[in-house]
């Protein structure tokens, strides 16, 4: 009998930089919505249970769009990530939880199976994706504004500083996370309320997971991606160069 995961997607943000009418995790890319890849991509794995959707700007539009198959949670504070898997607790059970966001379209089947296998194969209490790059050039650019990996001198995950947070010693990491994130259900019910706001805005990151974990002796385990596959589109900037890939 396969063991099943519980997906839940981030399709809660605002998207300003799309330009588009509809909420971002709507906007079509080669003939898809971004989330209905990712519903697609999950939906292809007999080890994910039916996907969580937490929405908030264009909430009504995306459940129009979706259906009533599928559960939904309401993110009434747009403060950050670690606040819309907040919003998803009442919907978990005991099944690990794998985070995936709503501009990041093109996660594989593949990769969905590997995190799985991985995460009940190592038992930790925390996994996430992970991509390392050559450069940051040409339509490795959509890539700048991502979280970069901080590891020890051994290889141990140590922590993901945000893009916008970063030092420029930090921005020169080539390792980046696109943000999926398995965790054990009951260490996460303990876990997120530790999250607080980040002192330059404000903001619950579900990043910050990381470094709660490693500072209570957990390891963090990353799955890598290819990075074709860790690729979002937060504009249209960077729909075109995912064109390119």
């Amino acid at each position: 009998m396969v063991r099943k995961i519980q997906p839940v997607i981030l399709a809660g943000g605002k998207g300003t930089r799309m330009k588009a009418e509809v909420p971002k995790p709507l906007f079509e890319f080669q003939g898809r919505s971004m989330i209905r890849r990712i519903l697609d991509t999950l939906e292809a794995d007999e080890g994910c249970f039916l996907s969580i959707i937490v929405v908030g700007h264009g909430g009504d539009q995306i459940k129009a769009a979706l259906g009533d198959r599928y559960r939904y949670a309401e993110q009434t504070e747009l403060t950050g990530t670690a606040t819309a898997v907040k919003a998803a607790m009442p919907f978990l059970g005991d099944e690990p939880v794998l985070v995936l966001y709503g501009d990041n379209p093109f996660i594989s089947t593949e990769s969905i199976r590997r995190m799985r296998e991985m995460f009940f194969a190592e038992k930790p209490k925390m996994a996430m994706f992970s991509t390392s790059l050559p450069n940051y050039e040409g339509w490795r650019e959509v890539f700048l504004g991502f979280g970069r990996v901080k590891r020890d001198a051994d290889g141990n995950v140590l922590g993901i500083v945000e893009a916008k947070n970063a030092s420029p010693e930090e921005l020169t990491i080539r390792e980046v996370t696109p943000g999926g994130n398995c965790f054990d259900a009951d260490w996460l019910r303990v876990a997120l309320p530790m999250v607080r706001p980040h002192s330059n805005n404000g903001e619950y990151y579900l990043t910050e997971l990381v470094t709660i974990a490693v500072s209570s002796g957990q390891k963090v385990i990353a799955v890598p991606v290819p990075p074709q596959e860790a690729v979002g589109i937060n504009s249209l900037d960077e729909a075109r160069l995912a064109l390119e890939i």
